[in-house]
């Protein structure tokens, strides 16, 4: 399970009646039970200390503040002593990252759970270059698939590399979806099936298009990995 929420976020100072609340937009998370389930390659994996770091820092790397984050150990009640972190841009405390402490986790009746706050004002505040977004192509994706047979050796990153290398721009995915060794394969050998996924952010692709990057993606395979 795995939630955000971006929302205001209200402090009161020491004088109540003299001023106002102070107001913050702040943006929390929280993940808890397996962050991938389970595969014919690997066991289900439960998320972690690790898995909430990784959320904040892809957040704050696509802000372009990653040089300007800093993580130091903090001490909160409600979470675990040795795996919670204060999250500082330059040296401004922002907001936090960890695990809720177990025995406020037990109380809910939750396993393991893994939070972060941040106020997200003082993220898009200290923003150094204005963000670029590409829009959604309204064209159609188009998948192909393509099955090989290579040396047992050789790894998903490297076949998925030289996929890459050679299926042109408009390529946008490769994934593995399936790996297979045994009968009717011969000794030392694996086969490896891949799906492709193309899109043309400016007009919709043809057969001629699609057939030419997989040619390619055919003769790059067979060159530089024997398949």
């Amino acid at each position: 399970v795995a939630f955000y929420e971006i929302a205001h976020v209200f402090y009161q100072n020491n004088e109540p009646q003299k001023d106002l609340p102070i107001e913050q937009n702040h943006v929390a998370i929280a993940v808890t039970g397996n962050i991938a389930d389970k595969s014919w390659s690997a066991k289900a994996e439960p998320c972690d200390y690790y898995t909430i770091k990784g959320m904040v820092e892809e957040l704050v790397e696509g802000l372009g503040l990653t040089e300007e984050i800093s993580y130091r150990s903090i001490k909160m009640p409600e979470m675990h002593p040795g795996q919670t972190a204060g999250i500082y841009l330059a040296e401004e405390l922002i907001g936090f990252v960890g695990q809720v402490h177990p025995k406020t986790a037990s109380s809910y009746e939750l396993k393991a759970t893994y939070v972060a706050e941040i106020n997200l004002e003082a993220l898009i505040g200290y923003e150094q270059a204005p963000l670029v977004f590409e829009a959604v192509s309204k064209y159609p994706a188009v998948s192909r698939d393509i099955a090989m047979l290579v040396d047992e050796t050789s790894a998903n990153a490297e076949i998925s590399s030289v996929i890459r290398e050679a299926a042109g721009k408009f390529l946008t995915n490769v994934q593995v979806f399936d790996v297979y060794q045994g009968k009717n394969i011969e000794s030392g050998k694996k086969s490896m099936a891949y799906s492709l996924t193309f899109v043309n952010p400016e007009a919709t692709l043809t057969d001629e298009e699609i057939n030419r990057a997989m040619e390619k993606v055919v003769k790059n395979l067979t060159e530089k990995l024997g398949a």
